[in-house]
């Protein structure tokens, strides 16, 4: 699996709707603006490695956890 953008916001997004949090509020508890999160989530743009470390544990995961998924 190649890591692009689009990918690995797909991955937060469903991982996120799996918990069944609201966009607003997942960007409340990781301390992102929403339209950013919504823009990754897209992948629109290129996340930092400390806004995807916030994402992740938000998420309640290792990374090994979330870099371990068969796109």
């Amino acid at each position: 699996m190649e890591f692009t953008a689009q990918n690995v916001g797909s991955r937060i997004r469903t991982l996120r709707l799996e918990r069944g949090i609201s966009l607003r509020t997942f960007a409340l508890m990781v301390n992102l603006d929403k339209s950013h999160l919504s823009r990754i989530e897209r992948g629109e743009v290129d996340l930092k490695v400390n806004s995807l470390g916030k994402i992740i544990s938000g998420l309640g995961m290792s990374p090994e956890e979330f870099f371990a998924w068969r796109g």
